[in-house]
């Protein structure tokens, strides 16, 4: 069985592994370029989308366009122009410096034929610093820049070696001829596209006339003003214009050739080879429509060159990795499976004496995963079976509890019908007989006696009635608090004034104690009201002739503390905690003479348990105490 698991698990993982990290080569040998080409392409039609709109309604100057150009250049790591109806280019990227010279005259200095980016970035240049400017000039015009000085660092660009060479330049006339050339001296009369020979010789044709200019090397020093350098320029290999020209060229051949079309309103692309370094390169063309008529194309280009590099690196890598990754999974394989199998092995043993009520092993895995928690569980299962019997045994405890709690329960519910008939059942049979008699026309003299004793039944009723439904309210916790802000003195004074006959009927005192009569507290007035009636009527009813009612109010932390104590007898403690029951009576009798219903005390606990309050009652030397708490 060991063997048995251990293998399974061991195949089990080896095929899981091998083929994920098969699915992951595959997915992305296949699928990688695609997806970064879709991306890519998505990417650069938007950002192309979003540049054409925001063209279209802003009023640029040339100045602006060209920036914003720029911008777009360094953002989304393509080139951009701005043609016109014709396909010839108005407005291309021109990266540059503005330099304030030592003899006060500004000079721009054109970055456009840089080379080796990565060491004209340890520059560091900023406006404001000083630097000394090597470079080609041509009627104090600077035409190219050979080199830059600053705080001993130098750079030198390379590409300015073949102008140096020649000592020539074409005039900004001839770009503009060698433009116009490029776009249509590379077709044949017949309209198909011109070979590279045919071309160049167009070029060469249409300039052969151009004035040529001698250029001058000197040097400049001065600060820069300003910086206008693309924000990815890390990225790029050389930002000069010819991929520009150049794809512009090809995609005016397509149009000619009717290879594509441009529709107005609609996003046109498609792929470009550099005849000079065979980089894949996408390219979109988007028409800018302007009272309903195409006046100029926003042309970009982007090259694909680092995902088919990143593809053809990936795979020649797999195939190194394979082999390393395959035998790393076969000893994780192995491990793991060896370690998922010895603890169940183990575990397995354990339960198998448990089966046989052998409960003296235990199973001791000291991981601290499932299989660790596993085990640990088993233990404590056979610990527990161990201790069945001592568990049994306070099972069979507590379910004699239980029943002793469901007949207190069942006698309290009896107990509650009882109180209830008893209460209902004398005032319905004083109202019968005196009805009966008021019939039966006995004893006239007394028929304003009956009449008032029926009404005060009635009342009777109806106030037990009324305290029914309004406790019925309170348990169900549905009731909402009406919360006020009061003074507790003034209320309990209020209470205590129409207690007065009560109280001189016995000549009870009532003697108040208020630590501070002005304490204002935040509770529902009518039932904090209702709370502190109930209470002081209790109190009435249980303090004997000549007898005494303290009322004291005291501040503790953030609530009022209200006290009520009186004189009499006390109550017996097995019925102190019963006391807040319905119906509940210390005296047994249930005599009409004491009065109230049996309601007051459990409308007043169920009253303080929705204002949070504490309270309670407590027998003290010459009577009982009562207190609750209220929030200031």
């Amino acid at each position: 069985m060991k063997r048995s698991i251990v293998l399974k698990l061991f195949l089990i993982t080896v095929l899981f592994m091998t083929v994920c990290f098969g699915v992951f080569i595959a997915g992305q040998s296949l699928f990688f370029g695609k997806i970064y080409l879709h991306m890519k392409s998505s990417s650069l039609e938007k950002a192309l989308d979003s540049f054409g709109n925001t063209y279209v309604n802003e009023n640029w100057d040339s100045k602006a366009i060209t920036q914003k150009i720029n911008e777009f250049t360094g953002r989304n790591n393509a080139r951009l122009a701005i043609l016109d109806k014709d396909g010839r280019a108005k407005y291309m990227p021109s990266f540059s410096i503005s330099l304030e010279t030592s003899d006060n005259k500004n000079l721009s200095i054109p970055l456009d034929n840089i080379a080796f980016l990565e060491d004209f970035q340890k520059l560091e240049l900023a406006v404001g610093s000083e630097i000394e400017v090597d470079g080609y000039f041509n009627n104090d015009k600077l035409l190219s820049v050979s080199g830059i000085k600053k705080d001993g660092k130098s750079w030198e660009n390379s590409n300015i070696r073949l102008i140096a060479a020649s000592a020539v330049t074409l005039s900004s006339d001839s770009i503009a001829v060698e433009n116009r050339v490029l776009r249509t001296e590379k077709f044949t009369e017949a309209g198909t596209l011109a070979t590279p020979a045919e071309a160049s010789a167009g070029v060469a044709a249409a300039v052969k006339n151009i004035e040529v200019e001698a250029i001058n090397p000197d040097k400049v020093r001065g600060k820069i003003t300003a910086l206008n350098l693309p924000d990815q320029i890390q990225q790029m290999a050389s930002y000069n214009n010819g991929l520009l020209w150049s794809s512009i060229d090809y995609w005016n051949q397509l149009l000619m050739v009717r290879k594509i079309s441009m529709e107005p309103g609609k996003t046109t692309s498609f792929h470009y080879t550099d005849t000079n370094n065979g980089m894949d390169n996408i390219a979109y063309v988007k028409p800018v429509i302007k009272n309903n008529q195409v006046l100029e194309y926003v042309f970009a280009i982007s090259s694909l060159q680092p995902v088919d590099e990143a593809v053809e690196a990936m795979k020649s890598y797999y195939g190194y990795v394979f082999a390393v990754v395959i035998l790393l999974m076969l000893v994780m394989a192995f491990v793991f499976s060896r370690s998922i199998s010895k603890p169940l092995l183990k575990m397995n043993t354990v339960a198998s004496k448990m089966a046989d009520l052998d409960f003296s092993e235990e199973c001791r895995v000291k991981s601290k995963d499932e299989l660790g928690n596993l085990a640990l569980s088993l233990n404590r299962l056979s610990r527990n079976l161990s201790l069945s019997l001592e568990d049994l045994k306070s099972a069979n405890e507590q379910l004699k509890l239980d029943i002793e709690k469901e007949r207190s329960l069942e006698n309290m519910r009896k107990e509650f019908v009882s109180s209830v008939s008893h209460e209902f059942k004398t005032p319905l049979g004083i109202i019968k007989g005196f009805a009966e008699g008021f019939k039966d026309n006995i004893a006239e003299e007394k028929k304003e006696h009956y009449i008032d004793v029926i009404l005060d039944e009635v009342e009777r009723m109806d106030e037990l009635v009324m305290d029914l439904l309004d406790l019925a309210r309170l348990e169900s916790k549905a009731y909402d608090l009406n919360i006020e802000n009061f003074v507790m003195a003034q209320l309990i004074d209020e209470i205590g004034s129409r207690l007065d006959k009560n109280m001189a009927e016995k000549n009870i005192s009532l003697i108040f104690r208020h630590e501070d009569r002005d304490i204002r507290v935040r509770a529902d007035r009518r039932r904090m009201e209702q709370v502190v009636t109930n209470m002081l009527s209790n109190a009435v009813r249980h303090t004997g002739t000549n007898g005494e009612i303290r009322v004291l109010t005291e501040k503790r932390d953030d609530r009022l503390r209200v006290i009520i104590e009186n004189s009499g007898e006390q109550i017996a403690e097995e019925d102190i905690q019963k006391i807040w029951e319905r119906f509940y009576r210390a005296e047994k009798s249930r005599g009409r003479k004491a009065g109230g219903t049996g309601l007051g005390l459990s409308i007043v606990k169920n009253i303080l348990e929705l204002h949070g309050s504490d309270y309670g009652v407590e027998n003290i030397p010459d009577g009982v105490r009562f207190y609750f708490t209220v929030n200031c």
